[in-house]
């Protein structure tokens, strides 16, 4: 196939002819998006591909603003106003504009504009693929590392109520173990037998030597349970000897 350039009025000339047509296929376009905008500043209608890919109604008004991110609806409004101001349509102006669709998300398309007196047509396209999955790609990141974050909140709390159960079972592990302590001291002392000299009173310890029962008690580590009192024969016998001494000074 040879292509002709040729003068820009022949092609102008049958493009006019065609508007019926290419009204159509601009409608049906999934590649080129179209909106018209009324005088008011609020979005009249726009193409199925547009509606689609800003998730809105392709029927239902709305404020323009709230298509574009906030410097560029003041940007477009401000062209717009510019245009009408000098008489001049714009039509080979290019702009990149930054929608916002239904979610929040933003993508970049390049724009013209056609401003007539009683509305303004927005003619875009993709204004560069590789930026559109980038920017895609980046969204997807961004919804991983917020799976990510709720898990990891989610792993945090597990850990933490891990870490008071673990508190928990280890007090009652102490307490059980004290009570295992004092037990054992009590069976261990029940079940001792202790050899007693019949003259003296000393006791065998286990190296062989002879001690005294109150020596062999705190050697043994009992001391805490020793006390000191009287026996009833030997309480008579103290009160006696210091009924003794105190008639007899």
């Amino acid at each position: 196939m040879t292509i002709i350039e040729g003068d820009s009025s022949i092609m102008s000339s049958a493009l006019v002819h065609a508007a019926p047509s290419l009204a159509r296929w601009l409608t049906e376009s999934a590649t080129t998006y179209v909106a018209v905008l009324s005088r008011d500043g609020r979005l009249a209608t726009l193409s199925t591909a547009l509606a689609d890919r800003l998730g809105v109604s392709a029927d239902e008004p709305a404020i323009v603003a709230s298509l574009f991110t906030n410097e560029d609806a003041e940007t477009l409004d401000d062209r717009i106003a510019k245009r009408r101001a000098d008489g001049s349509r714009g039509g080979s102006e290019d702009l990149l504009l930054n929608f916002v669709n239904a979610v929040h998300s933003p993508f970049t398309l390049r724009c013209r504009m056609d401003v007539q007196p009683t509305c303004t047509l927005l003619f875009a396209e993709n204004a560069d693929h590789a930026e559109d999955a980038l920017r895609d790609e980046l969204l997807q990141s961004n919804n991983q590392l917020a799976v990510l974050a709720r898990e990891g909140e989610r792993q945090r709390q597990e850990l933490a109520a891990a870490h008071r159960e673990l508190a928990r079972i280890n007090e009652a592990l102490v307490a059980a173990l004290d009570t295992l302590e004092t037990s054992f001291w009590h069976i261990r002392r029940d079940g001792e037998t202790l050899p007693v000299c019949l003259e003296c009173g000393e006791v065998e310890s286990v190296d062989g030597s002879w001690q005294s029962v109150q020596r062999f008690l705190m050697s043994n580590g009992r001391s805490p349970f020793l006390s000191h009192g009287y026996c009833p024969p030997c309480a008579k016998r103290a009160m006696a000897s210091a009924d003794h001494e105190s008639t007899y000074p």
